[in-house]
């Protein structure tokens, strides 16, 4: 997803949230997604909601860094069904 579920912390007023987040995020744990990509508050930052990774992305290149002082990126492992994230910074 291009924007977030759940608010990332230390980027300021949620002014462009997604219509009826909760309802999707619901929809999601329901159907038992097993990892949901956000990003564009050029923030890292990882939420866990009902056993549902969240991570959302910083950004690797842009100069507009909220809450963080490095570009970063986000490295996703997927094996044998299972997925781990960690933010590296560029």
């Amino acid at each position: 997803m291009h924007h977030h579920l759940v608010q990332v912390s230390d980027t300021g007023p949620d002014t462009i949230p997604i219509i009826d987040s909760g309802d999707t995020l619901r929809a999601l744990i329901g159907s038992e997604a097993d990892l949901v990509l956000g990003g564009h508050r050029h923030r890292p930052w990882m939420w866990n909601v009902q056993n549902l990774p969240l991570p959302h992305a910083g950004s690797v290149s842009s100069e507009r860094l909220r809450g963080f002082f490095h570009n970063s990126f986000n490295l996703v492992e997927v094996e044998r069904g299972q997925s781990e994230t960690e933010s590296r910074r560029r």
